[in-house]
């Protein structure tokens, strides 16, 4: 196929120029982001062995288990912000993420997303689908389905 790894391959449809270019920009995210997940890690360790009882005191546990990170990470946030995240769910309604996502990519790509319910078949009334049209030419580009809600009884393998 004229391409040296799958890595390459993969790139030729994309954005980046060359598996370097990845690599740099993964180097630089990883220098820029993990002084501060270490930073925010040592914080929400600190506040498990304050708040947490026994078990999460130093000499029954050495680290902070990864099934418990997010639930300390989110009680941080709760006593550094004094912001519970169900206080937020209001300003994030579906249809304003919705509205302010497909605005962005209309500016940003040139890119229109127009609903299309009901033109195909779906598998769950809150599936919805939508169509892609180039500002410019008026052009269908793209479908896709948003299926926003888990449905975790629905979920098989």
């Amino acid at each position: 196929l004229g391409f040296n790894n799958f890595a390459e391959q993969s790139l030729a449809s994309k954005m980046a120029p060359d598996v370097a270019a990845v690599e740099n920009l993964s180097k630089l995210i990883l220098e820029k982001s993990l002084p501060a997940a270490e930073k925010e890690l040592a914080a929400a360790t600190s506040l498990a062995r304050e708040d947490g009882g026994d078990a999460y005191n130093e000499a029954s546990l050495e680290k902070l288990m990864p099934w418990d990170t997010s639930f300390w990470v989110e009680r941080l946030k709760e006593k550094t912000f004094d912001l519970k995240e169900e206080e937020l769910r209001p300003y994030f309604a579906l249809d304003a993420v919705l509205e302010g996502m497909f605005g962005l990519i209309e500016r940003i790509f040139g890119i229109e997303v127009r609903a299309a319910n009901g033109k195909v078949e779906v598998w769950h009334p809150d599936v919805q689908f939508f169509e892609l049209y180039d500002k410019e030419t008026d052009q269908h580009v793209a479908s896709f389905y948003l299926d926003p809600y888990s449905r975790p009884a629905d979920k098989r393998g």
